[in-house]
């Protein structure tokens, strides 16, 4: 998905279960799993940190820090919230 907001080209390639337990690709992968994501630098493994790499790779890391921020602003007023109505119902329940 990054690769498309990117405009950028990637290679995909699909591995069937049955290339998966013939061909041994999974001993050729670092951790015995997939997915993977070949590049210049070398082979990125995990979806979490491939999507972090491609992210900073392509400029959008800022983009994911922005939202990570919004979300975590978001997150703080509804707690806020949370604990203002909490207390609230402890004085109406005595």
């Amino acid at each position: 998905m990054l690769h498309a907001v990117a405009d950028k080209p990637l290679n995909d390639e699909i591995v069937t279960v049955e290339q998966w337990q013939a061909d041994g690709i999974k001993q050729k992968q670092p951790l015995g799993q997939i997915p993977t994501y070949t590049c210049d630098e070398g082979v990125v493994v995990m979806s979490n940190s491939i999507a972090r790499y491609v992210a900073k790779k392509f400029g959008m890391m800022v983009s994911v820090v922005l939202m990570y921020h919004t979300t975590l602003k978001e997150l703080s007023v509804i707690l806020s919230l949370l604990s203002r109505w909490f207390s609230v119902m402890s004085l109406l329940v005595r």
